[in-house]
């Protein structure tokens, strides 16, 4: 498992949902570290720490009127659906199977969902928090750029009824010739992989896998090429940031080559992951790119 330590980048400005954030991050990484046993014991009262965290934003939510509190909530009740369901294959190999088994299955579920809450964070939260500021008549901490990217997370991207495919548009696009055809690449061949047509489908998901994963790891260099030549004060954070996105995908796809998540929880991690890349990172660089011209 690698959990990415609470950090700064993860802060909204908004205390009460920060401070419930920051608890399950912590405690994600103290499961980490933690022996089998321990880990094992901590699975049964993961889904409840989730339920009580989703209630307190529920309520934040619905005392500033949140325009997005559908799309939110639909995300925690499907968090809570997979727990779920992931709490029944270790609960089962653990009274069937070795004990070293049933571990290993309790670390695997820990760390997709850490992965899956450090996402939503840096997504539908920082949405969230943005919407709260603006009750408050604050100004929140996201630079102009990136708050203006957020306005993605409120626009109907995917068809959710249908399949997990995201529609390009012109608010994705970041106006940087290079970094926009690679983004925009990135996205059909995402979208390749989500089709109804090849989710379900074992046999054609791993070359498709394999080019996205090698796509992104090109169009990765290519950016840092760009923070070189352009002199981008952030370019070591943002190389950081490359190496956890390829990090995180690596560990999702190895995930669901064993068989310990779905091809649809697999493509919704994947939907996820390409938009906090676009939307959360690449716009600061975007941003000092165009001022440079």
């Amino acid at each position: 498992m690698t959990t990415t330590p609470w950090h700064a980048g993860l802060e909204t400005g908004i205390v009460e949902l920060d401070k419930g954030n920051r608890s399950l991050v912590e405690h994600f990484a103290a499961l980490e570290a933690a022996d089998d046993a321990t880990r094992l014991a901590a699975c049964a009262g993961l889904e409840a720490a989730m339920y009580a965290h989703f209630a307190e934003e529920e309520l934040l939510m619905q005392g500033c009127g949140y325009e997005m509190a559908s799309h939110h909530c639909s995300e925690h009740a499907w968090l809570l659906g997979e727990i779920r369901q992931q709490m029944v294959t270790v609960t089962r190999s653990a009274s069937s199977a070795s004990r070293a088994s049933s571990a290993s299955k309790a670390a695997a579920m820990i760390s997709f969902i850490a992965r899956w809450f450090g996402h939503h964070i840096l997504t539908l939260d920082a949405d969230l928090g943005r919407a709260l500021h603006a009750r408050k008549g604050v100004r929140d901490r996201q630079p102009d750029g990136a708050r203006e990217a957020l306005e993605v997370s409120r626009t109907p991207l995917v068809d959710q009824r249908k399949n997990w495919t995201i529609a390009w548009s012109q608010k994705l696009a970041l106006g940087v010739d290079v970094i926009d055809a690679d983004h925009r690449a990135l996205t059909e061949l995402y979208n390749r992989i989500a089709s109804p047509e090849v989710i379900n489908r074992r046999d054609l998901l791993p070359p498709l896998l394999g080019e996205l994963g090698k796509a992104t790891a090109a169009h990765f260099a290519r950016e840092e090429a760009l923070m070189a030549d352009h002199h981008y004060a952030g370019i070591a954070e943002h190389r950081a940031q490359h190496a956890r996105l390829l990090d995180e995908f690596g560990e999702q796809i190895d995930d669901w080559y064993a068989h310990r998540v779905s091809s649809a929880t697999m493509v919704r991690f994947l939907y996820t992951w390409l938009l906090r890349h676009i939307v959360t990172y690449d716009v600061p660089l975007a941003t000092n790119i165009l001022a440079r011209q």
